[in-house]
């Protein structure tokens, strides 16, 4: 991944994750950045105006353009693509972990989990310390 993340972008649609987000970031690296958006295409028109962030966290499951395509189209550009990526999502089905590593998702991760595996994937998100995806065979 990166060095020391400075600025994130988060992309959910559902306002109760991106408190939790919020506020698991302000807890453990309160020092980094948060930019936040709750719909997927005025991300990817966002993206386009800024200074482009250290990470992109996206939420698979949005209205209109969901996280898979968000994220075809970071990688699909030669400004971004470099970007890590992490979808977040409240399904870990095997296809839709493997359409992740397909197109380019850094890491994948679960929504749900206990309050320590959600605080230190915080951490090692702001460290720039997750480890990539490994592709995952169905059962």
């Amino acid at each position: 991944m990166v060095s020391k993340v400075k600025h994130i972008f988060y992309v959910d649609d559902d306002i109760d994750d991106i408190e939790l987000f919020t506020d698991a970031l302000r807890d453990v690296c309160d020092e980094v950045h948060l930019t936040t958006l709750s719909n997927s295409q005025v991300f990817l028109s966002t993206l386009q105006k800024i200074d482009a962030p250290d990470v992109i966290v996206l939420d698979v499951n949005m209205p209109a353009v969901d996280g898979i395509e968000c994220l075809k189209q970071v990688r699909e550009s030669d400004e971004f693509r470099h970007i890590p990526v992490i979808l977040f999502s409240t399904s870990m089905y095997v296809t839709k972990v493997q359409e992740s590593i397909r197109f380019g998702a850094n890491h994948y991760v679960l929504k749900g989990s206990s309050r320590l595996e959600f605080t230190t994937f915080i951490h090692d998100l702001c460290q720039g310390n997750l480890s990539p995806l490994e592709n995952i065979e169905a059962d």
